[in-house]
């Protein structure tokens, strides 16, 4: 197995892991669901990345440079998924302390 796959196999694995166990995530509004599909796109292109990355590596001559690369793609990609992350913290929590509206029908058949 090459170095860059040592490196970033757990992270890879466990980045799809995770981000499959938000777009199934109980009582999500679409906001969320949309942010978790966002969070799995970004798991699934650092997996291409790195991919991408082991069969260039003979393009990059005798250097590390491929595993300089896959670092930074880490680095940034996990950035930008934090990010979406909070957010769809923020939303999935907003989404299931909103109180469930009743319609009007329902309201005026009561009255």
């Amino acid at each position: 197995m090459d170095q860059i796959f040592e490196d970033h196999l757990p992270y890879m694995i466990g980045s799809v892991i995770a981000a499959l166990a938000l777009v199934f995530a109980p009582r999500q509004t679409t906001w969320a669901k949309r942010l978790a599909v966002s969070i799995l796109v970004l798991a699934c292109l650092y997996a291409c990345g790195i991919v991408w990355l082991y069969t260039a590596r003979h393009n990059m001559g005798e250097s590390y440079g491929y595993l300089v690369g896959g670092i930074l793609l880490g680095i940034l990609l996990g950035v930008i998924a934090g990010a979406v992350f909070l957010s769809w913290i923020i939303v999935y929590l907003i989404g299931i302390k909103k109180p469930k509206q009743t319609s009007t029908s329902q309201s005026m058949a009561t009255e």
